[in-house]
């Protein structure tokens, strides 16, 4: 009789385990089916060419390295910056270097915002780039 004891708590034990396996297939499956979310970030990069200003988005946590190319032109374009002093849009071609105004020496600056519903502008002045 113990024989067939141990042989039932065997079966029991697969049976368990099938079902466990079953369960964590059938989240597994249904995380797969659930459309994928991101979060994002965005930036405002400036394209000299251009002279504008354009709108980036990608995903949070992703890093570029600059410079990148341009939806635009094709061209390089820099992180942008406006000046609080006296509005001089600007790039920046090196993540170590303190953004500085190019005009005024100001480092009082500020990401740029692009008017809303839209996803890019003209720069008033020409482009410098900061390296």
């Amino acid at each position: 009789m113990k024989f067939k004891g141990e042989k039932m708590k065997h079966k029991v034990k697969i049976i368990l385990l099938v079902a466990v396996i079953i369960i964590a297939l059938s989240f597994f499956l249904k995380r797969l089916k659930q459309p994928a979310t991101y979060s994002v970030e965005s930036t405002v990069f400036v394209d000299p060419q251009a002279n504008k200003a354009f709108l980036l988005v990608m995903p949070a946590g992703e890093s570029l390295k600059y410079p990148i190319q341009s939806p635009l032109t094709g061209g390089d374009a820099y992180p942008a910056y406006r000046c609080t002093k006296d509005g001089t849009i600007f790039g920046v071609a090196n993540s170590n270097v303190t953004p500085k105004c190019p005009v005024c020496g100001s480092t009082e600056v500020v990401i740029p915002e692009i008017p809303s519903g839209k996803d890019n502008m003209d720069v008033p002045n020409p482009v410098h780039i900061i390296k």
